[in-house]
């Protein structure tokens, strides 16, 4: 059973499961935040922000294929709206082995990125 799973997940003794959940709350909304605030044409500021789910998974000892799983659930919606921003942002922003890159593509990736860090 699936209720079953996420049952024992949640019992396990680690460093993250110890925490007050108020702290847990505290500093989701705090990182939360600042991934939000990162402005949608610099979707390379957003990968320091990597370590943050993943030393988090790690601590709390959560299998990363059952992450993995759950959020490619809801990624096609994510996936669906990021696609389409290249073809209404077509401002050139810099040129990349000879391909013009727009502001479109940096929003998808800032728009997917955003989506992985936020959900993982």
């Amino acid at each position: 059973m699936h209720h079953e799973y996420i049952d024992k997940l949640s019992q396990r003794e680690s460093v993250i499961h110890r925490l007050d959940p108020r702290i847990k709350i505290i500093v989701t909304f705090v990182y939360l935040l600042m991934v939000i605030s990162i402005p949608r044409h610099e979707p390379f500021s957003l990968v320091p922000f990597i370590l943050v789910p993943a030393l988090l998974q790690v601590l709390a000892e959560i299998p990363v294929r059952y992450i993995l799983k759950h959020t490619l659930y809801v990624s096609p919606f994510i996936v669906s709206l990021a696609v389409f921003a290249p073809l209404f942002d077509r401002e050139p922003v810099y040129e990349w082995m000879g391909l013009t890159v727009t502001a479109g593509w940096l929003t998808c990736g800032n728009l997917i990125l955003k989506f992985i860090l936020t959900v993982f």
